[in-house]
């Protein structure tokens, strides 16, 4: 028998028991919510010791990704609140929150470990939120007081550090915090000016970047109005284009999506007639994926499935397009209609995530 030593107020209590391995301990708490392990920290000095070490925080990432959840933004127009739910795959609402903000709009970002949501507030300014624990920080306002015209959120795994991209009174900035330090300092942070100049413009539909291989990606336009890519690698703080091919540049409407870890366009040429193509990043060219028929215009894609299945939503529905038959079907019963609390405003996949 080994002693225990657990918290009751200000005392600590010392108390017989039996104590499993590490490597055993580690693994059963690594499946636990971020929010049931919170709790968990103050009941023993052994468990905090192991909730709260690097390695844990890895493992702990690891299996949540594993198992992704839905985020559902919705807005509920009678007394106007902003409610954050937390979906799983297999249909349960595993939490729902009703955010103390107004006049918001979530950022995409990539899904993965260290998954933070972003919104841009009244236009003008950014909070951060980890949903997986109902806490939320505010960033320092921007030089520029004027709205924002574009911008972009991204986690790059190689600094471990989240970055903020904004265009806001024709200048891009940039503010970077690490995920090791304490984010209820983030108001400290400051912005900085990105020094290398944008070889084009964000279109007015393209104002929230999507990010990729530590790229942050919009549709944009050169300086000869000739529709392209517009990006900037996050590590050299560079910006550069992509052109358009011209089956792309033919389409009537252009999407872009990150699936597993990379970049996406979808376009569309007819009312039922899509194409997906995939971002060769080696040589900066567009290779074509998939064309799909869709009975409904406003299908996107949401998750790459490892059974060979792309996973869609169309704001009401989650349908599973096969690559095999190339036929969409409504895989779950019960569960294919995603829950309305209010106006749907956006849904991502979503894991669970423990900032200590």
């Amino acid at each position: 028998m080994k002693k225990f030593t657990t918290i009751n107020g200000d005392d600590e209590v010392e108390w017989d028991g039996v104590v499993l391995p590490d490597v055993i301990m580690e693994d059963i708490l690594s499946r636990l919510p971020s929010k049931t392990l919170m709790k968990l920290r103050i009941v023993c000095k052994k468990w905090k010791i192991v909730i709260s070490t690097s390695y844990f925080n890895s493992l702990h990432d690891e299996k949540s990704c594993k198992t992704p959840n839905l985020l559902l933004l919705s807005h509920i127009f009678s007394n106007d609140a902003f409610v954050l739910t937390t979906l799983s795959l297999t249909g349960d609402v595993l939490d729902q929150w009703n955010l103390p903000l107004r006049n918001l709009e979530m950022l995409p970002s990539q899904w993965g470990p260290k998954n933070l949501v972003c919104f841009v507030v009244g236009s003008k300014e950014f909070v951060l939120c980890n949903p997986s624990v109902r806490e939320i920080f505010r960033l320092p306002r921007q030089p520029c007081s004027k709205r924002v015209g574009a911008c972009g959120f991204c986690y790059l795994p190689s600094r471990n550090q989240h970055v903020i991209i904004s265009l806001s009174g024709g200048e891009w900035q940039m503010i970077t915090f690490s995920c090791i330090n304490n984010l209820n300092d983030l108001h400290t942070y400051a912005w900085k000016p990105i020094k290398d100049n944008a070889p084009g413009k964000v279109m007015a539909g393209s104002r929230w970047g999507v990010s990729a291989n530590g790229v942050l990606y919009w549709i944009g336009l050169t300086s000869s109005w000739s529709q392209c890519l517009l990006c900037l690698d996050l590590n050299k703080e560079k910006f550069f284009t992509v052109a358009w091919r011209d089956e792309i540049r033919r389409a009537f409407s252009w999407s872009l999506h990150e699936l597993k870890g990379d970049l996406h366009l979808m376009t569309r040429r007819a009312s039922t007639l899509s194409t997906l193509w995939k971002l060769d990043v080696t040589n900066q060219t567009w290779i074509k994926q998939y064309t799909i028929f869709m009975s409904v215009s406003n299908m996107r894609p949401l998750m790459e499935c490892d059974d060979g299945e792309l996973m869609f939503h169309d704001g009401l529905f989650l349908k599973w397009f096969g690559l095999d038959d190339e036929v969409f079907r409504l895989r779950r019963k019960g569960y294919d209609r995603l829950p309305h609390f209010g106006h749907m405003l956006n849904i991502k996949l979503h894991n669970d995530t423990l900032f200590l």
